[in-house]
């Protein structure tokens, strides 16, 4: 699979034309590229959503300043 010589077929082309399996491929990797970041951006904001959460029924005297949540104890 000679990328690089079937690729380079004119000035400001895209370096996967003239290739029949390279486009499948690069687009896979962007879509399981992208996936992952958002996954892991997902991931990244429910661990700080779930940290906010713990530190919830504590913050009666209002520690994070974010919401003031008074529960019955």
């Amino acid at each position: 699979m000679d990328v690089l010589s079937h690729g380079k077929t004119g000035p400001g082309s895209q370096p996967w034309q003239g290739t029949s399996s390279y486009p499948q491929l690069a687009l896979i990797n962007i879509i399981t590229r992208t996936i992952f970041n958002r996954q892991m951006l997902i991931s990244d904001i429910f661990s700080q959503k779930l940290e906010i959460l713990s530190y919830m029924p504590s913050s009666n005297s209002g520690k994070t300043g974010l919401c003031h949540v008074h529960r019955p104890v």
